[in-house]
């Protein structure tokens, strides 16, 4: 009984922890940074170059990849399911960006952004799968 309150406890964590990644991945910085200047500052430092912004959008989407297959196990064996959510949540993200601070209509720089999201996405599927392939 002790045990099972203790597994219940856990997921509740991990699914709240990947209820607050969601949102901090989704949240338009760009528009913070408009409106603050040390956000702006924080973005430029991080996403200054366009090789920085690649990179942060994989390893965004890698740890957010890790958080969902973390929270949702099932999805490690349903990848179709998986990268839809995964390209929801990419789609929702750009979207979210386009509305409150780009102003523009949908382009190239977003599909490349949603490409690099899947991919740090399938590098923690992959990761996953190796790891269930080898117990």
């Amino acid at each position: 009984m002790i045990q099972r309150k203790q597994q219940d406890n856990k997921l509740n964590w991990l699914a709240i922890g990947a209820v607050t990644l969601v949102g901090l991945a989704l949240f338009p910085y760009g528009w913070l940074a408009e409106r603050w200047s040390l956000a702006g500052q924080v973005a430029d430092f991080i996403f200054g170059t366009e090789l920085a912004h690649v990179i942060g959008h994989l390893v965004l989407f890698a740890v957010l990849g890790t958080a969902v297959l973390t929270t949702l196990p099932r999805l490690q064996r349903l990848p179709r399911l998986y990268f839809a959510l995964i390209l929801g949540l990419g789609l929702v993200q750009e979207i979210l960006q386009l509305v409150s601070f780009k102003k523009r209509p949908f382009g190239g720089n977003e599909f490349l952004d949603i490409t690099v999201d899947l991919l740090g996405a399938f590098i923690a599927y992959k990761i996953f799968r190796t790891r269930i392939n080898a117990d």
